[in-house]
């Protein structure tokens, strides 16, 4: 599917499950871009996003984060997010939605090795 000339209008849909939560931006039945949390704390919510390649540059993912960062903070949790020093995109989109980076960590990894 070719990615639209200007980003869908409205705001993105959400859904609340369990222990966490997603928006998602659509076009029609299509799921262009998602946030949720995938790391819920007693006062913390872990945003994660992904983004469908050929809708990147549109500004879905920021309107999906701003919504999820909103939702956590309306449910009492701080958002939080992580990413590589290495992951300029994901850095960018977390200082575009107001996240700021506090301290470079060193994380590990248990199984296979991956190389990049």
């Amino acid at each position: 599917m070719p990615p639209p000339s200007r980003p869908p209008s409205g705001s993105p849909r959400s859904c609340r499950g369990h222990r966490g939560f997603a928006w998602g931006a659509f076009l029609g039945p299509y799921l262009a871009s998602v946030a949720c949390g995938y790391l819920v704390g007693r006062e913390h919510l872990e945003i994660a996003v992904a983004t469908d390649p050929a809708f990147r540059r549109l500004d879905l993912a920021l309107t999906c984060v701003r919504s999820a960062t909103a939702a956590a903070r309306a449910h009492g949790l701080t958002p939080t997010w992580s990413a590589p020093e290495t992951n300029q995109a994901s850095r960018a989109l977390a200082e575009a939605a107001g996240f700021r980076a506090v301290r470079r960590e060193v994380v590990y990894w248990a199984g296979p090795a991956v190389s990049r």
